[in-house]
């Protein structure tokens, strides 16, 4: 499948702090649902790169390279998932709104685990995520 400027990379990032995580949830599309930063590839970045632009992006949190850690990577039809997660010993400053118009705010595990409104198809990014913040070094 072409994707003009997007290369067959999605790249999600899970940003673990005291506070809460940070999620996005985009009005222009329908359903609104909240989510955990991401997008697609663009050019020849590779899924690192995806993250770290997508993060910065859509929350204004900016991090090092070193930081992210891949917890799960996954073929789908057209494109390859890959799911980071970093963990901050304290909570960054976000933006109200994603470059985008996203809107950004801070949730615990436990209250995205209850929302009715978080994206389906990041569900089982977020069994993962629960995973690895129960058992760290598996």
């Amino acid at each position: 499948m072409n994707r003009g400027r997007f290369n067959n990379i999605y790249s999600v990032i899970a940003v673990v702090t005291p506070k809460g995580i940070p999620l996005v949830r985009d009005f222009y599309k329908v359903p609104s649902y909240w989510k955990f930063p991401g997008g697609h590839g663009e050019g020849s970045e590779s899924p690192e790169d995806c993250a770290w632009r997508e993060l910065f992006q859509e929350t204004g949190i900016g991090v090092d390279f070193f930081e992210l850690e891949k917890i799960h990577d996954e073929e789908k039809v057209d494109h390859k998932l890959f799911f980071f997660m970093i963990t901050k010993s304290e909570a960054p400053k976000i933006n109200a709104f994603g470059d985008g118009g996203e809107q950004v705010d801070y949730f615990t595990l436990e209250r995205i685990q209850t929302m009715s409104d978080f994206f389906p198809s990041h569900l089982h990014l977020l069994r993962i995520l629960q995973q690895k913040i129960t058992n760290p070094h598996t």
